[in-house]
């Protein structure tokens, strides 16, 4: 099934850049609800790391979609817009 995977990985030590300390938790959200209301046919799923904490947050198409890098709410208008795209190939 085609799925949007986002980090929400929250690294514990102070100097360590994550998804989560860059809003991926709110952003998660906020993409899940402008899908639903789109009716855009495609799971959100959390992960706990897509391998690139330094240009978080990070999300990706699955399978072998394309990555996200710093996402904002801004981009959000324009991934739900992909993910139709890359659900009906």
């Amino acid at each position: 099934m085609k799925s949007i995977l986002i980090c929400t990985n929250h690294r514990h030590e102070s100097s360590g850049a994550s998804c989560a300390t860059r809003g991926s938790c709110a952003l998660k959200a906020q993409l899940q609800q402008a899908i639903e209301q789109q009716q855009v046919q495609i799971a959100v799923k959390e992960i706990q790391c897509l391998g690139e904490c330094e240009t978080g947050p990070n999300l990706r198409f699955i399978p072998n979609g394309k990555m996200y890098r710093h996402v904002t709410a801004e981009m959000l208008g324009s991934i739900v817009k992909d993910a139709k795209k890359f659900i009906a190939e």
